[in-house]
């Protein structure tokens, strides 16, 4: 499993390198990425829910297994932020850098990163992908509410259309009734889906690349307190994890996805909510950047307890 995650991990990292020379060569304008990461949030990130629960075959232990999954992951996200909010409430007025490490604490590429990676390790599992959905869905709701509230520190970015209306609750509303009726996506249209849901991690990766081209390289690599909460992220949040799910009653292979999905470097929504507010881009590309360079080492790491 090790030497299967250092090699998915290592493959993937090619796009980014494409995506850095894009930008380089001046073959894209760097005005142009924001489009590109529109389309990953707005269309591949919600058909890749759709294509992960479109793989599972619904049964009532599945879903006993998927709530089991769901309230684990919410303990753990509500720990990690807890503790952070604690530890770094008094700094957050003075510097937006202590909000965005607390959201980066916890939120990781689960969806980008994690299932090509669960599809290398568990082939044909697709328990394990329907239980990255289960993760992406409570990012993201966690995200839209508490924390936008963090990083903006203003009620207003909480919109409560985006709670019930972003991208990936839309998709969940797709998914959840054909999971559920045992529905399948017809043959040419999960051609579409696949396809759609597999250039997820490519052009996650593409985008990281070209964020990287026009980033201050001392920025992204000069700052201990970044590599201090990539190792929360990437490290201690999937051993915390272990810790919970070595005593439940669950398949082995779920506890493995649990864990390596856990361990998935900090999320590109970091940086995105960091746009959104127009503070602090520079401190969540450092977080993303690095940190996705550095799962290549992390990941694998991970994989060898489980």
């Amino acid at each position: 499993m090790f030497l299967e995650t250092f090699l998915t991990v290592a493959i993937i990292m090619i796009y980014a390198v494409i995506g850095f020379c894009i930008i380089k060569f001046k073959l894209i304008k760097k005005e142009s990425i924001p489009d590109f990461a529109k389309f990953l949030m707005y269309v591949c990130q919600p058909i890749l829910i759709i294509y992960s629960f479109n793989k599972a075959d619904y049964s009532s232990d599945l879903l006993k297994t998927l709530l089991i999954a769901f309230g684990l992951i919410c303990l753990i996200f509500a720990l990690f932020l807890t503790f952070f909010i604690l530890l770094f409430r008094k700094k957050y007025k003075e510097k937006i850098a202590f909000r965005i490490y607390t959201i980066a604490s916890c939120f990781g590429n689960v969806g980008f990163l994690g299932v090509p990676i669960l599809e290398a390790v568990l082939p044909g599992n697709s328990v394990a992908l329907a239980i990255s959905s289960v993760f992406l869905v409570v990012m993201n709701e966690i995200g839209w509410t508490v924390g936008s509230l963090i990083i903006s520190l203003d009620k207003k970015y909480v919109r409560l259309k985006m709670i019930f209306l972003n991208p990936s609750i839309i998709a969940i509303y797709v998914a959840l009734p054909l999971f559920f009726f045992q529905i399948k996506v017809p043959d040419r249209l999960d051609v579409v889906v696949t396809i759609l849901a597999k250039m997820t991690t490519p052009l996650c990766m593409v985008i990281l690349g070209m964020r990287l081209a026009v980033t201050n390289i001392k920025v992204v690599f000069c700052n201990y307190k970044t590599y201090i909460m990539i190792f929360v992220k990437q490290i201690i949040m999937p051993l915390v994890m272990l810790l919970f799910v070595f005593a439940l009653p669950i398949d082995t292979a779920v506890k493995q996805a649990l864990v390596i999905l856990a361990s998935a470097p900090i999320a590109s929504v970091v940086l995105n909510f960091s746009e959104m507010v127009g503070e602090g881009q520079e401190d969540a590309a450092s977080l993303v950047l690095c940190g996705t360079i550095l799962c290549i080492i992390t990941m694998p790491l991970i994989t060898l307890l489980v």
